[in-house]
Protein backbone atom coordinates (compact mmCIF):
# COMPACT_ATOMS: atom_id res chain seq x y z
CA UNK A 1 0.00 0.00 0.00
CA UNK A 2 1.21 3.50 -0.88
CA UNK A 3 2.27 6.50 1.60
CA UNK A 4 -1.02 7.21 3.64
CA UNK A 5 -1.28 10.68 3.16
CA UNK A 6 -0.89 9.76 -0.44
CA UNK A 7 -3.51 7.25 -0.44
CA UNK A 8 -5.92 10.28 0.82
CA UNK A 9 -4.77 12.83 -1.26
CA UNK A 10 -5.80 9.78 -4.13
CA UNK A 11 -9.57 9.35 -2.58
CA UNK A 12 -9.58 13.25 -2.55
CA UNK A 13 -8.71 13.67 -5.80
CA UNK A 14 -11.30 11.03 -7.11
CA UNK A 15 -13.98 12.18 -4.83
CA UNK A 16 -13.52 15.78 -6.90
CA UNK A 17 -13.68 14.28 -10.25
CA UNK A 18 -16.70 11.93 -9.12
CA UNK A 19 -18.37 15.38 -7.85
CA UNK A 20 -17.66 16.91 -11.54
CA UNK A 21 -19.27 13.82 -12.96
CA UNK A 22 -22.51 13.83 -11.21
CA UNK A 23 -23.15 17.31 -12.64
CA UNK A 24 -24.53 15.11 -15.68
CA UNK A 25 -26.47 12.54 -13.18
CA UNK A 26 -27.24 9.84 -15.59
CA UNK A 27 -27.64 6.39 -15.54
CA UNK A 28 -24.32 5.33 -16.21
CA UNK A 29 -22.34 8.09 -14.50
CA UNK A 30 -24.38 6.95 -11.27
CA UNK A 31 -23.75 3.62 -11.77
CA UNK A 32 -19.62 4.51 -12.18
CA UNK A 33 -19.78 6.76 -9.34
CA UNK A 34 -20.94 4.18 -7.40
CA UNK A 35 -18.97 1.65 -7.61
CA UNK A 36 -15.62 4.50 -7.36
CA UNK A 37 -17.16 5.27 -3.87
CA UNK A 38 -17.38 1.59 -2.62
CA UNK A 39 -13.80 1.16 -4.24
CA UNK A 40 -12.51 4.37 -2.23
CA UNK A 41 -14.30 3.15 1.44
CA UNK A 42 -12.50 -0.08 0.53
CA UNK A 43 -9.11 1.72 0.34
CA UNK A 44 -9.72 3.88 2.94
CA UNK A 45 -11.13 0.75 5.36
CA UNK A 46 -7.79 -1.14 4.93
CA UNK A 47 -6.25 2.14 5.74
CA UNK A 48 -7.76 2.88 9.14
CA UNK A 49 -7.31 -1.25 9.80
CA UNK A 50 -3.19 0.22 10.19
CA UNK A 51 -2.36 0.89 13.76
CA UNK A 52 -3.14 4.78 14.37
CA UNK A 53 0.14 5.09 16.45
CA UNK A 54 2.05 5.01 13.20
CA UNK A 55 -0.14 7.20 11.83
CA UNK A 56 1.44 11.28 11.01
CA UNK A 57 -0.24 14.00 12.11
CA UNK A 58 -3.20 14.98 10.25
CA UNK A 59 -3.99 11.82 9.02
CA UNK A 60 -6.71 11.91 10.87
CA UNK A 61 -8.36 15.42 10.07
CA UNK A 62 -7.72 14.26 6.95
CA UNK A 63 -9.74 11.13 6.94
CA UNK A 64 -12.56 12.87 8.57
CA UNK A 65 -12.97 15.44 6.04
CA UNK A 66 -12.84 12.54 3.32
CA UNK A 67 -15.40 10.81 5.01
CA UNK A 68 -17.18 13.81 5.01
CA UNK A 69 -17.27 14.84 1.36
CA UNK A 70 -17.96 10.62 0.92
CA UNK A 71 -21.23 11.10 2.64
CA UNK A 72 -21.92 13.96 0.28
CA UNK A 73 -20.80 12.01 -3.00
CA UNK A 74 -23.13 9.03 -1.33
CA UNK A 75 -26.20 11.80 -1.24
CA UNK A 76 -25.35 13.20 -4.50
CA UNK A 77 -25.23 9.99 -6.17
CA UNK A 78 -28.68 8.97 -4.31
CA UNK A 79 -30.93 12.25 -5.06
CA UNK A 80 -29.25 11.31 -9.08
CA UNK A 81 -30.68 7.90 -8.54
CA UNK A 82 -34.43 9.60 -7.61
CA UNK A 83 -33.73 12.20 -10.08
CA UNK A 84 -33.24 9.17 -12.86
CA UNK A 85 -36.34 7.22 -11.32
CA UNK A 86 -38.60 10.22 -11.33
CA UNK A 87 -38.08 10.90 -14.78
CA UNK A 88 -38.82 7.27 -15.56
CA UNK A 89 -42.22 7.49 -13.42
CA UNK A 90 -42.64 11.06 -15.67
CA UNK A 91 -42.16 9.41 -18.81
CA UNK A 92 -43.22 6.23 -18.89
CA UNK A 93 -45.82 6.11 -15.22
CA UNK A 94 -49.52 5.16 -14.99
CA UNK A 95 -49.91 5.61 -11.76
CA UNK A 96 -49.13 4.38 -8.11
CA UNK A 97 -50.13 1.14 -6.42
CA UNK A 98 -51.81 1.73 -2.37
CA UNK A 99 -48.30 0.72 -1.12
CA UNK A 100 -47.27 4.44 -2.69
CA UNK A 101 -44.90 2.70 -5.26
CA UNK A 102 -45.11 3.40 -9.05
CA UNK A 103 -46.30 1.68 -11.75
CA UNK A 104 -45.21 1.73 -15.42
CA UNK A 105 -46.45 1.09 -18.83
CA UNK A 106 -43.76 -2.02 -19.25
CA UNK A 107 -44.24 -2.14 -23.38
CA UNK A 108 -43.17 1.84 -23.27
CA UNK A 109 -40.71 1.88 -20.29
CA UNK A 110 -38.81 -1.28 -21.84
CA UNK A 111 -38.61 0.15 -26.09
CA UNK A 112 -36.89 2.98 -24.12
CA UNK A 113 -34.47 1.11 -22.54
CA UNK A 114 -33.86 -1.43 -25.81
CA UNK A 115 -32.98 1.94 -28.09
Amino acid sequence: MNHPMEVCRQAETKIRELQQTLLDPRVETLDLCRLELVRIAATLDSLTASSPSLWEPGLLTTLQQIRRDARELGRRIEYGASFCRGWIQLSFGTGYTQEGLPVFAAAEAMASFEA
